[in-house]
């Protein structure tokens, strides 16, 4: 039996794709439908942080394999629309919610833009850096751009996106310890953050490879992020 070359070893974009849908409804069910106690709560919680390092990891990957930037950037605002409004009923509502991950990606994608361009750096960096205040109004605002840009800047380097991201990760979760501790909680209210860097392993296996699947993976991830957000609603608000 021959072995398997190294390019077929490992976890394709679409596997990690599906991985990341599946952390996310686990996320998002756990946040909605499950009381902030206990091992599924926790364990639900974990899991889902997967889902959003994979979503922008599949950005800045995708920013340079898209055949058209235009198309990506527009599939992106349309769906992100779409998403607003189960993503701002499970928020509090149209006007107290931030904005879904999709408008975060899609400020992501304008920073990768804007770094891309022939501006000065001067300039380049000032649009960058507005770029990434707006993108505070978004779900993972700030974090996700950042993670992005890392991303792309060790493009060709698993090992280093892998430090990058943890040192940002690592960032986020001792901020989330400190917030706790000044308001008096429990400094472990918000370990279940620390789920960011199962994210570590699965960049390492990612084999660079599509995967099988056609229109239906290219298309899969931007009808479940709204539709499951839908679902999880109903769910609350329809009784069973």
């Amino acid at each position: 039996m021959t072995a398997l070359s190294p390019a077929v070893r490992g976890l394709n974009r679409n596997q990690l794709k599906y991985l990341a849908a599946a952390a996310m409804a686990l996320d998002h069910v756990g946040a909605f439908l499950i009381p902030e106690s206990g091992v599924l709560y926790l364990f639900c919680r974990t899991v889902g942080r997967l889902a959003a390092p994979v979503m922008c990891y599949f950005l800045a990957e995708g920013f340079y394999h898209t055949s058209s930037r235009k198309k990506y950037a527009l599939r992106l605002l349309v769906f992100a629309i779409l998403s607003q409004i189960p993503y701002a009923f499970l928020h509090g509502g149209l006007f107290r919610s931030n904005l879904n991950m999709l408008f975060t990606l899609l400020i992501a994608f304008g920073i990768l833009t804007v770094q891309e361009s022939a501006l000065r750096p001067p300039a380049k960096w000032a649009v960058t850096a507005l770029l990434l205040v707006l993108s505070a109004a978004g779900d993972w605002g700030v974090i996700a751009p950042l993670w992005v840009l890392c991303f792309d800047w060790f493009r060709g380097s698993r090992v280093r996106q892998a430090a990058a991201f943890a040192l940002i990760a690592g960032v986020d979760l001792i901020f989330l310890i400190s917030m706790d501790l000044l308001d008096g909680a429990a400094w472990y209210l918000h370990l279940w953050e620390a789920g960011l860097f199962l994210f570590i392993p699965l960049i390492l296996l990612y084999n660079g490879q599509r995967g099988a699947g056609g229109a239906f993976g290219k298309w899969f991830f931007y009808v479940f992020y709204p539709l499951h957000l839908l679902l999880i609603w109903l769910a609350q608000h329809i009784p069973l």
